[in-house]
């Protein structure tokens, strides 16, 4: 598949994981925050995908001073500046390889509460994430072809701290042989939230 062609299917599934998951509504006010990783490509999907809207509105949020390369962000605090600044719905660029981490890591901290509820669960205000079913190298690919980079800050959940980094380096590992593990961990997790819906 082309670079051309490998785009546009991107921008297609992420749309259709907007749609899904109705994350988008007359009204809303979507942040993203400035230099964390993947908000290069993710304000590319997000400026082409409300372009032509004006009933939603997109807001650049700016990272607190003490964000550092070397400290993760903690998830809340970015969430307590996008409600000081009026956004309704934080985007954030996760992709499938996080999604897969943050299953494999409350399975293994017996947390799996923390599957049940959909994506960061304990935060005050709402997210979208339409890279969730993109996997990295793709997501690194969208980023090469408009001239933009996916590195940046990362962010960290206060539940998640101790075995993330490990494990994203095992998964990483084990997917270069298994290249559908990551994909695999994602429909674990979202088969879990489509039982729990359902009871």
């Amino acid at each position: 598949m082309c670079a051309d062609h490998l785009c546009t299917d991107i921008v297609s599934r992420a749309k259709r994981v907007i749609r899904q998951n109705h994350w988008l509504v007359r009204g809303d006010r979507i942040g993203f925050f400035e230099g964390m990783r993947g908000s290069e490509p993710l304000f590319v999907f997000l400026e082409n995908l409300l372009n032509n809207r004006s009933d939603v509105g997109l807001i650049r949020l700016i990272l607190p001073d003490s964000a550092t390369l070397n400290e993760p962000v903690p998830l809340q605090a970015l969430s307590d500046i996008a409600i000081k600044a009026g956004v309704t719905r934080i985007a954030l660029s996760d992709t499938t390889e996080d999604i897969a981490v943050r299953t494999l890591d409350a399975l293994f901290s017996d947390k799996v509460d923390l599957l049940l509820n959909g994506d960061h669960p304990n935060l005050s205000i709402p997210v979208m994430l339409p890279f969730r079913e993109i996997p990295d190298k793709e997501l690194q690919l969208f980023a090469d072809h408009y001239g933009v980079s996916v590195r940046g800050l990362e962010y960290q959940e206060y539940h998640l701290i101790s075995l993330e980094k490990s494990l994203r380096t095992l998964l990483g590992e084990f997917t270069a042989g298994h290249p559908s593990a990551p994909h695999a961990m994602r429909h674990y997790h979202d088969n879990l939230l489509f039982l729990t819906s359902e009871d």
